[in-house]
């Protein structure tokens, strides 16, 4: 009887280590590279941040337009961030412009502003090139990421649809 008692006592003895084992440690998974971070001692640790080389593809077309200034709406895939959403606020200043959007995805949403020229091929194709970069306001893996990449682009002839592409790093 009393090595049952014992076998039952050491048996409730590593059930309560496993459950305050498991109460006193937590996880975090970083959903960008899939890491997942384990800290013994009541909170999560810091992941390291990470600077990966990402590309991504869209295809937008104008929802408003008033003057020197169009609203796009754009959707798309990224290398790291699968499939996105973006609306983008554009000003044009002559065959250059300025923008600012919101890209969202399954991580969050990330911030950016642009600053873009076009150009008129002969057989009337427009051409665009620029570069990004991230700024304050994302949400997700996006909340502190940093960025920066290389825009480019086309508008085919009679056509208010255009595809793009950026190729750059982000550090998250």
């Amino acid at each position: 009887m009393l090595q049952v008692r014992r076998g039952l006592f050491r048996g409730a003895f590593v059930a309560a280590a496993v459950i305050v084992m498991t109460a006193c440690s937590s996880s975090a998974t970083n959903h960008s590279t899939g890491t997942t971070v384990t800290s013994s001692r009541g909170g999560v640790a810091r992941v390291a941040r990470r600077t990966v080389r990402y590309s991504g593809t869209a295809k937008c077309a104008p929802i408003s337009e008033a003057a020197s200034r169009v609203v796009l709406l754009c959707a798309g895939t990224s290398s790291i961030d699968g499939n996105i959403a973006a609306v983008a606020n554009i000003t044009f200043h002559g065959r250059s412009g300025t923008d600012t959007s919101i890209e969202y995805d399954a991580n969050g949403a990330r911030h950016v502003k642009e600053a873009f020229t076009e150009a008129v091929s002969a057989n009337g194709t427009t051409r665009i090139a620029g570069h990004g970069t991230c700024i304050a306001g994302g949400t997700g893996v996006h909340k502190n990421e940093t960025c920066s990449y290389t825009l480019t682009g086309e508008i085919p002839p009679d056509s208010t649809v255009s595809t793009s592409k950026e190729v750059g790093t982000t550090t998250r």
